[in-house]
């Protein structure tokens, strides 16, 4: 069981400085008296280097993928950080299609995710607003009381400028129908395997940021979370494909892999995009936190052309959705 008490901050704190190491005299509701000296409060004050390990979801049409890899943030300035992710699947591929998931693992490439990205500030604002704050906590007898009081609190508000490099292995690309393109009447089906891309990405951030340090009566706190926003334009930059064929005519599922698929059946589409939502919190007093991320997106992708019935591109549609624990290197 948990209980609230709520205090009333004396009439000094209106000239609250989040900079100034005083003590803050609080009397709470049922008469209890705290002291609390807030250390610091800056949304600047952020871990220099963190490193961490994810497990990330990755659905689409016709695919999933259990991902996991290391991850690493690194803050050059209070202005400039470098983030990198990287998820591999356990698997190498999860298919619905039964004339090519037969063959041997082996033949197909793991899906992969490498994403490095830069963000620089272009737009930077600290806002002070009174905001109610879990001053300390006290127990007995299976009965919490948590003291809470509302003062000055300051908040960081970041656009960014974001750039970065994404590679993306795909086993699974594309599947063509050649009997479903225009002037085409070969019955011939082209699975476009063990696909990578290479891309750029360009975009925009909005995040915001709290941190602070207190002190309450020798009980030392330390609080710090992050909340990221963003959207990315991506764009394809090079890419490479294995082919396997599926000769309808036949009972040969499994034809020899080609270079490539014959002229006008296929085109590139360089551009895509990606958004989500990405928030990091710490842990009490801890340099380990948790990290949530969700994503969805548009990959660059190879689409048939003067296609007949529904459009092709069906694997380039991903939705991502993970935890990360991160530690702490550094101040």
């Amino acid at each position: 069981m948990c209980r609230k008490v709520f205090g009333a901050i004396l009439l000094v704190l209106i000239c609250f400085n989040s900079n100034a190491q005083t003590k803050h005299k609080i009397t709470f509701d049922d008469g209890t008296v705290k002291m609390f000296t807030m250390i610091y409060d800056d949304p600047y004050e952020l871990p220099k280097l963190t490193v961490g390990l994810g497990l990330m979801n990755l659905s689409g049409t016709n695919l999933a993928y259990t991902t996991f890899g290391p991850t690493m943030e690194y803050r050059f300035t209070s202005k400039f950080m470098v983030d990198m992710t990287s998820f591999i699947s356990y698997r190498a591929h999860s298919l619905d299609n039964e004339r090519i998931v037969d063959r041997s693992e082996e033949d197909f490439n793991r899906f992969a995710d490498l994403t490095i990205n830069t963000h620089y500030h272009l737009l930077a604002r600290t806002k002070m607003k009174d905001k109610k704050v879990a001053i300390d906590m006290e127990g007995s007898s299976g009965v919490s009381t948590v003291y809470v009081a509302k003062f000055p609190r300051v908040k960081g508000r970041f656009l960014d400028l974001d750039l970065g490099y994404n590679l993306m292995s795909l086993p699974v690309m594309e599947e063509i129908h050649s009997y479903q393109t225009e002037g085409n009447t070969d019955d011939i089906t082209y699975h476009l395997v063990n696909g990578i891309t290479h891309n750029f990405n360009i975009g925009l951030s909005y995040n915001s940021a709290e941190s602070y340090k207190m002190d309450t009566d020798g009980k030392v706190r330390r609080v710090m979370v992050s909340r990221r926003l963003y959207y990315y334009r991506v764009i394809g930059l090079a890419h490479s494909y294995d082919v396997i064929t599926d000769d309808e005519s036949t009972s040969d599922y499994r034809s020899k892999e080609l270079d490539a698929v014959p002229d006008g059946l296929i085109e590139f589409n360089k551009m895509g995009w990606r958004s989500g939502y990405q928030t990091t919190a710490y842990f009490t007093n801890a340099n380990l936190a948790l990290t949530i991320t969700f994503e969805i997106g548009k990959i660059p992708s190879i689409e048939q052309l003067n296609f007949i019935g529904e459009s092709g591109g069906e694997n380039n549609y991903l939705l991502h959705f993970g935890f990360c624990l991160r530690y702490a290197i550094g101040g």
